[in-house]
């Protein structure tokens, strides 16, 4: 990465007397003087930040990966498989109901310390869930680990104020291709680990749990920042006072409401029954009255108005939740059918995602260059997307004989998926003022969970629906035509797909009738995804005309910036709280 080296202002005319909190914006106006007597230097000081960053975010990057890709082996060792999907669902719920609230209060109280507690937070998670006895105790451990991660995560507005404005596309693309690097560590080990033993899937756990201890201790030994400015023009009683409780209590309400009636729904009770139905009403109301109250009865909750100075934090916010929907809707589903249709060893199945998670690499590294070197991205960021949803839709031609089709259709989309790793990050950096950088982006990341929640939710329907419907039907015709008698045709799908009995006592059964069956599941299982991957491309295709009504932001990519680190009188004047 190139050096960033900026002129940053320095000189103030007045010193700004206690405040309230929503008249910041104009005294903040005084840091983006320009005075070329001083430069402000970037050296391996914020580098090594930057680095120690990427490393937390590849962390809650392996905490979502290991476990979401080997918890069928832990329903094997453990039981509970009717709680089974509680266990990736169990991180997200803070993922979505507690980042906005970390984010806000970070803004006002520094980010550091939010930074260090999710990494002691995902220790004793993983540790709970690694040396679990029982499925529930795991669920909770996953818990723990969510709530580390929706701390962890606050390096990434971090990342943003500790370089000037105009080279936040390069931050992010440092600290995202760690990232990328660190998500194929992740979902090789978290194949070798289920492949070891029956107990492999616990050596994810301990394994994450190392990430998280060395990301906290890292923080806090080299990412100092000067006190916030919302820190610094306020007493600690004021901020206090600040915080939108109310608003917290109705998000926090709301989103528990719907991640349970989604977790819920097709898996513990059915989508008509009275207590999915509930929380997911329950839930809804709660949120609309969430949006209600940030609109019409507080003006700096969590939803702060300043945000709606410009159209794009709609707009981005819009794009990130559908973006939530393809990229968890892939990384969710290509795994399962990779292993319904090319091969059920979990490294292999990995391995499969090996070109997505290249490329993404490639993605990141491309976009942050165009964005930081033309201070342009609209055309970017909707090509990309409609990049996304092309590949996507092309998935529906998945057959079991297509593994190179396959690799490269998944090649194309991590490329994409680079590209959104980047852009949204970084716009929505400009879409606010400075100082609240962390509320915006915690919003931002929390909104494309949620999309991500609901988009599994319907894909999962879709292809349960699908596969009920065709598969006890076509393996019976497939066996049937391969001289199976017709009067063993019930007690062979009995056997087969319900492991009632044992498929070789069914009479009139042969290796050959067998194997047929397996190729009939194979492909009716590729047949029954290409509704999911066909749902997908249109939501991609939506998302990318959203993309062409967002504004510019060459004129907020300036030489403002928000945290020193650097040794310098800039930073010194931060210290001093003179602003």
């Amino acid at each position: 990465m190139a050096e960033l080296k900026d002129v940053v202002s320095s000189e103030h005319d007045e010193n700004v007397q206690s405040i309230d909190i929503s008249d910041v914006g104009p005294n903040l106006k005084k840091l983006d003087t320009v005075d070329p007597e001083i430069s402000y230097h970037v050296t391996s000081k914020t580098y090594l930040v930057l680095l120690v960053m990427g490393l937390a975010w590849s962390t809650c990057t392996l905490g979502n990966i290991g476990p979401s890709t080997t918890y069928t082996y832990c329903v094997t060792e453990l039981g509970g498989k009717t709680k089974e999907s509680w266990i990736p669902n169990a991180g997200l719920f803070p993922l979505i109901g507690l980042q906005p609230i970390w984010g806000s209060l970070a803004d006002r109280f520094g980010k550091k310390w939010f930074i260090v507690a999710g990494g002691l937070f995902g220790i004793v998670g993983n540790v709970v869930a690694g040396t679990a006895k029982n499925i529930e105790t795991v669920i909770g451990g996953q818990a723990l680990n969510g709530i580390g991660s929706s701390l962890l995560l606050l390096v990434i507005p971090a990342s943003m104020e500790i370089v000037t404005a105009e080279t936040r596309a390069y931050a992010q693309g440092c600290t995202g291709l760690f990232n990328g690097v660190m998500a194929i560590v992740g979902l090789l080990t978290a194949g070798a680990f289920a492949k070891i033993s029956i107990s492999g899937w616990r050596w994810v756990y301990y394994f994450d749990a190392i990430f998280y201890g060395v990301s906290a201790l890292l923080v806090m030994i080299v990412y100092n920042p000067p006190p916030t400015l919302l820190r610094c023009e306020n007493s600690i009683d004021s901020q206090i006072r600040s915080v939108d409780y109310f608003g917290i209590l109705l998000l926090l309400c709301g989103v528990v409401g719907i991640i349970t009636s989604l977790t819920w729904g097709g898996n513990a009770y059915p989508w008509t029954s009275a207590q999915v139905l509930a929380m997911l009403i329950l839930g809804g109301f709660l949120l609309m009255g969430f949006g209600l109250y940030e609109a019409y009865g507080r003006a700096d909750g969590l939803i702060d108005h300043r945000f709606l100075e410009s159209r794009n934090l709609l707009v981005i916010l819009s794009v990130a939740f559908v973006d939530g929907m393809l990229l968890y809707g892939v990384n969710a589903f290509f795994p399962v059918e990779a292993s319904a249709i090319f091969t059920g060893d979990p490294v292999k199945v990995n391995a499969y995602l090996l070109p997505l998670n290249i490329l993404v690499l490639l993605g990141i590294t491309a976009s942050s260059m165009i964005l930081g070197k033309t201070k342009h991205y609209r055309i970017t960021l909707a090509t990309s997307v409609f990049l996304i949803a092309l590949f996507l839709g092309l998935l529906a031609l998945v057959t079991p004989s297509r593994v190179a089709m396959t690799l490269v259709f998944t090649g194309f989309i991590g490329f994409g998926v680079g590209v959104t790793t980047v852009i949204p990050v970084v716009i929505m950096s400009y879409s606010v003022p400075p100082y609240i950088i962390g509320t915006a982006g915690t919003i931002l990341a929390s909104t494309r969970a949620l999309g991500g929640t609901v988009g599994i939710t319907i894909f999962s329907s879709i292809y349960a629906n699908q596969m009920s419907k065709n598969l006890p039907t076509g393996v019976a015709k497939a066996v049937v035509t391969a001289g199976l008698p017709t009067a063993s045709v019930s007690q062979f799908l009995g056997a087969l797909l319900n492991s009632v009995g044992e498929v070789t006592a069914v009479p009139g059964v042969s290796p050959e009738i067998i194997g047929t069956a397996v190729i009939a599941i194979k492909n009716i299982s590729a047949q029954s995804f290409r509704y999911v991957w066909i749902t997908n491309m249109v939501i991609g295709l939506v998302t990318t005309f959203l993309c062409l009504f967002l504004q510019p932001v060459r004129d907020k990519m300036t030489v403002h910036i928000e945290s020193a680190l650097e040794d310098g009188k800039f930073r010194k004047k931060q210290l001093q709280h003179d602003f």
